[in-house]
């Protein structure tokens, strides 16, 4: 469940500053592209179990990816989803203050401080991801949440969504890492 290349090749720039690198890979299609304009229960827990797959793959080599947002999910033909651009991806635990890279929304409070980041961090985007998909509402949109705690269950804004799920999406949000899902194995 993480993107492959097949290839690469660099090529120096012809006035000797810099390289282009081409790769070769699958072809994928942008998970925002590939879903239903309604998403159903079904379809979320099968774009859920698919990312928690590539999380585990992650948390295997002691990588916290960073990024996990919609723009880097996607589906490759078989209809399997893919995690890529582990562009800010470093091991855990390593600690690094750089949140002019983050992507609002979508990075835990522990990334924004340049706190410690472990698998749970991605967990946090996971939920994230998950919450927007449900209720097309970016759960951090300005960052308020961080002080005062506040964001509505996505059963709340939206019936149709069982409890459970709901439940879960909210543990992956919780502002404290401790009381997050304690691993993608956990969440799945």
């Amino acid at each position: 469940n993480v993107v492959s290349c097949d290839d690469y090749r660099k090529v120096r720039h012809a006035d000797g500053f810099g390289w282009d690198i081409f790769i070769r890979m699958e072809l994928l299609t942008p998970l925002t592209k590939a879903l239903p304009e309604h998403v159903s229960e079904e379809t979320v827990v099968k774009i859920a179990l698919d990312l928690t797959s590539a999380l585990e793959l992650c948390s295997r080599f002691s990588i916290v990816h960073r990024d996990i947002k919609p723009a880097n999910i996607y589906v490759g033909r078989d209809g399997v989803v893919r995690l890529l651009d582990f562009g800010l991806a470093r091991k855990s635990g390593k600690t690094e203050s750089d949140a002019i890279e983050l992507t609002q929304g979508y990075a835990p409070p522990e990334q924004y401080y340049g706190d410690t980041v472990r698998p749970r961090s991605d967990i946090y985007a996971v939920g994230a991801v998950f919450y927007e998909m449900l209720t097309l509402i970016r759960p951090d949109a300005a960052t308020d949440r961080m002080i005062d705690d506040s964001l509505p269950r996505p059963s709340d804004i939206n019936a149709d969504i069982p409890d459970n799920i709901s439940r879960l999406i909210m543990r992956a949000l919780a502002l404290k890492p401790q009381l997050r899902v304690r691993s993608a194995r956990a969440m799945k």
